[in-house]
C-alpha cells in the first residue's frame, strides 16, 4: 500500500509540474484588476452664454472653450459634454456617437480637479472618465462602424486662405463684454458670423458641423496642416438661431475659403454613448 500511495503522489506531482510548464509565459504575471482611478476633489459647474446689445441688435456669445490644462496636481478645462468625453477617451468627433445635445454649447461645463502630485496625463484622463461616469452617469461601449461623414476638401479652384504668419501668437479680436470690460476673443460664433483667430482645419471642420446643423460629422481631409484665421459673415436665418444650425454657411465657406464638403463613408472604431445626463450631480 505504501508503494501504491507513493506512486500516486508521484503521479499527481508530475501532472502539476506539466501544467506549470505548459502554462502561458505570462500567466503567473497577470496583473490584478486595475483599481478605479478618481480625483481627490472635483468641481463641475455649468458655464452659460451671455448676450450683448449694440446698435439696437443683440449678439449672443457662447461660453469660451478652454482645452484641458494638465498641471502636476490638478486639471482645469471648460468644454461641452462631448468635448469632455473626447478628451477623457482621446478620440475625435468622428469616433464618438453621442446625443446631439452633448455638442451644444448650452451644455458647457467648467471642470477643476485636484489629484496626487505627479499624476500622469494618461492617469488623469482615466480619472476624468471615472468622473464622467459618476457625475453624468456616462455609459459607453466600442463598435466598429462604416460611418457616413462630410469630408472637408479643397475646392476645385483652390483654397483662398493663407496660414497665419505667427501661429503661436494669433491676433485676438477685441470686444466689449456686458461688464464693460474689453476682452480678446480667439473664437466667436454668432448669428451670421464666425471668427477664429487661429484654427487648424481639423478644429474648423468640427465647428462647421455644429454651425451648419449637419446630419453627419465633418472630417478634415483638406491636407492643410497650418493654422488659419477664419472670418466669415453671412445673412443669418430669421429668426436668428444664435449661429447654430444654419446650412447657409456651407456656400459661404466654398465662396470665401475655397473649401467644400463631399459625402463619404469611412470605417471607424466608434465610442458609442449609451447614456449620459444633461447635467451632473451636485458638487
Amino acid at each position: 500500500m505504501r508503494k501504491l500511495a507513493s506512486a500516486l503522489e508521484y503521479f499527481l506531482a508530475a501532472i502539476a509540474l506539466c501544467q506549470l510548464l505548459i502554462a502561458p509565459p505570462n500567466a503567473a504575471q497577470q496583473p490584478a484588476a486595475t483599481p478605479k482611478e478618481s480625483f481627490d476633489v472635483i468641481s463641475i459647474k455649468q458655464v452659460y452664454p451671455h448676450a450683448e446689445r449694440s446698435g439696437g441688435s443683440t449678439t449672443t456669445y457662447g461660453p469660451q472653450s478652454i482645452p484641458c490644462q494638465y498641471q502636476p496636481d490638478r486639471v482645469r478645462c471648460s468644454l461641452t459634454i462631448r468635448s469632455l468625453i473626447e478628451e477623457a477617451f482621446q478620440v475625435d468627433d468622428i469616433e464618438v456617437d453621442a446625443p446631439r445635445f452633448t455638442y451644444d454649447w448650452d451644455y458647457s461645463f467648467a471642470v477643476e480637479a485636484t489629484m496626487p502630485t505627479g499624476t500622469s496625463k494618461e492617469t488623469a484622463r482615466l480619472m476624468l472618465q471615472q468622473a464622467l461616469a459618476e457625475r453624468f452617469g456616462l455609459k459607453v461601449h466600442w463598435e466598429k462602424r462604416d460611418t457616413p461623414v462630410y469630408a472637408l476638401v479643397q475646392g476645385k479652384n483652390g483654397i483662398k486662405i493663407q496660414p497665419n504668419a505667427d501661429p503661436d501668437h494669433p491676433k485676438l479680436r477685441q470686444t466689449i463684454l456686458p461688464s464693460g470690460k474689453a476682452a480678446g476673443l480667439g473664437l466667436h460664433m454668432g448669428p451670421g458670423e464666425f471668427w477664429d483667430a487661429g484654427t487648424s482645419m481639423d478644429r474648423f471642420a468640427k465647428n462647421l458641423w455644429g454651425l451648419a446643423g449637419l446630419d453627419r460629422p465633418v472630417v478634415d481631409m483638406t491636407g492643410l496642416t497650418g493654422v488659419y484665421t477664419i472670418d466669415l459673415h453671412w445673412a443669418p436665418p430669421q429668426p436668428p438661431s444664435n449661429g447654430y444650425g444654419d446650412p447657409a454657411i456651407i456656400s459661404i465657406v466654398e465662396a470665401k475659403l475655397g473649401l467644400r464638403l463631399e459625402k463619404r463613408t469611412l470605417p471607424y472604431n466608434v465610442l458609442v454613448v449609451d447614456h449620459v445626463e444633461e447635467h451632473p450631480t451636485a458638487n
